[in-house]
C-alpha cells in the first residue's frame, strides 16, 4: 500500500537581530513621544501582512502594523513605531507577539520589547 502525502509550506519564523533608535533601559523623561524600531530576521515563506499584538504592559498601541505597503517576502525586516512614555517615573516594560496573517503566534526566540527608564 502506497501513501500519498502532501508536503505543507514551513511555519514561519523569526529571530532577534538589533534594537534600532533606542536601546533597552534608555532614560526617558515623562510623556515624552519617541521612536522605538527592531530588526528581526524572518524565514523566506514568510509573506503577507505580519503585525506585532502586546502581550502585557502599561504603555504603547495595542496593536503595531508592520506591513503597511502590502505583502512582502523579506528575510529581515525593520519595524519601527512611536510610542509615549508614561506620566509616572519609574521602570517600564511592554512585551509584543509576532503576529502572522492567520493570526497566529510566530514561534521565535521569545518576544519583542521595550524596556525604559520614565524620569
Amino acid at each position: 500500500m502506497q501513501l500519498s502525502t502532501q508536503l505543507s509550506q514551513p511555519l514561519s519564523s523569526w529571530s532577534f537581530i538589533a534594537d534600532l533608535k533606542v536601546a533597552d533601559d534608555a532614560i526617558i523623561p515623562r510623556s515624552t513621544v519617541f521612536e522605538k524600531g527592531w530588526r528581526i530576521s524572518l524565514t523566506d515563506n514568510a509573506v503577507g501582512k505580519y503585525y506585532l499584538q502586546k502581550l502585557d504592559g502599561d504603555f504603547g498601541p495595542d496593536v503595531i502594523d508592520i506591513n503597511q505597503n502590502g505583502p512582502f517576502k523579506k528575510t529581515q525586516l525593520d519595524i519601527n513605531t512611536t510610542f509615549k512614555s508614561p506620566k509616572v517615573p519609574g521602570n517600564y516594560i511592554v512585551r509584543y507577539n509576532l503576529i502572522d496573517p492567520d493570526g497566529s503566534k510566530v514561534p521565535g526566540p521569545g518576544t519583542i520589547y521595550v524596556k525604559i527608564v520614565v524620569q
